[in-house]
């Protein structure tokens, strides 16, 4: 029968790299020991790079190194006698170290536990939740206690499974879009009813509506972004028409990237007033933020008040079987600065 092994008798080198060649699902487990395994761990193990939240209606998975389930309760399994404390807080734990995982079972006021258990986890490993996708209805109380708690989020996705018919409470959704400050933000996600959010307004790197018809003209013109790709509103080529000259003379200054759905593909509606000339050259323009990709066959280059120059075209989406407009400020390399 093989002896227990005191890993912190032995000399510090040596548990520090026993620590370190651990997974994190074994080191997390080991935290829980005692605040001073706590606080061992915490100042000796390797870091997180970045931690994702899937969030559902009645569970949290927490992905990083290790993955951690977080639930409120325990349906239709067995209660183990394992508990662990968390800031505190006892609450039922398993952990299955052979796919990494960690489940942390919080019986009362879950919202609460959860917050626990991330802050827990992201003051161990000195980490921020880098990315949170929103799904089954989940409502805005998390990433707002997310957003508050660090200073910033890089990636929020609200996603619905249109192969199930799941569909997205619209006050929900429009309270979401409301609170939402990340440096991405993506939504995939069919509304309950259409959407209305005037005066909405966002500052952040990337934006992709790819479900909903609520943005307006007035909303793109508005909001602060570096990209933008929009995927359900279809505008008016007399509406792309005044976007364009908007950009010209100086609106949306951050703006590189606009992609969005056309009702058709008519220059001479869409140059009205504008000087252009026209290219025959092939350009792909790679998003800076995300894994879009334009590329540019027989564009039209316009030239802003200031010099810097972007490319437009109409180009078809065989998916969505329409057009869209497609338009890119090429980076220094073309020119501009």
């Amino acid at each position: 029968m093989s002896s227990p092994l005191y890993l912190f008798r032995l000399p510090q080198l040596v548990y520090i790299n026993i620590i370190n060649s651990m997974s994190t699902t074994d080191q997390s487990y080991i935290s829980f020991c005692s605040r001073k395994t706590y606080s061992t761990i915490k100042h000796l193990a390797r870091r997180f790079e970045k931690v994702v939240l899937d969030t559902y209606a009645d569970h949290t998975v927490m992905f990083g190194d290790s993955t951690f389930r977080i639930k409120s309760n325990r349906k239709n399994q067995e209660i183990s006698n394992e508990k662990v404390k968390i800031n505190g807080q006892w609450v039922d734990c398993e952990v299955n170290t052979e796919f990494n995982m960690i489940g942390l079972f919080w019986e009362e006021d879950p919202l609460f536990g959860l917050m626990k258990s991330i802050e827990y986890v992201t003051d161990l490993f000195h980490t921020d939740i880098s990315s949170m996708t929103l799904y089954e209805n989940v409502d805005d109380r998390l990433l707002n206690l997310v957003q508050q708690r660090q200073r910033n989020l890089q990636l929020v996705k609200v996603y619905t499974d249109s192969s199930k018919n799941e569909i997205y409470d619209a006050e929900k959704l429009k309270n979401i879009i409301r609170s939402c400050t990340s440096e991405i933000f993506q939504l995939n996600a069919r509304s309950s009813e259409e959407l209305e959010i005037p005066n909405y307004y966002i500052k952040c790197n990337m934006f992709a509506c790819l479900i909903g018809k609520w943005i307006t003209l007035e909303t793109v013109m508005r909001i602060d972004c570096e990209e933008i790709y929009l995927c359900e509103t279809i505008f008016t080529v007399v509406e792309l028409n005044r976007f364009l000259k908007h950009w010209i003379n100086g609106g949306s200054p951050r703006l590189k990237t606009f992609y969005a759905s056309a009702e058709n593909n008519h220059y001479n509606e869409l140059f009205d007033g504008i000087e252009n000339d026209r290219k025959e050259e092939t350009l792909v323009y790679q998003s800076t933020h995300g894994k879009y990709k334009l590329t540019f066959r027989r564009w039209y280059q316009i030239k802003r008040n200031d010099g810097v120059t972007a490319a437009v075209e109409f180009a078809f989406n065989f998916h969505y079987n329409r057009y869209f407009l497609q338009f890119a400020v090429w980076p220094v390399e073309h020119g501009n600065s």
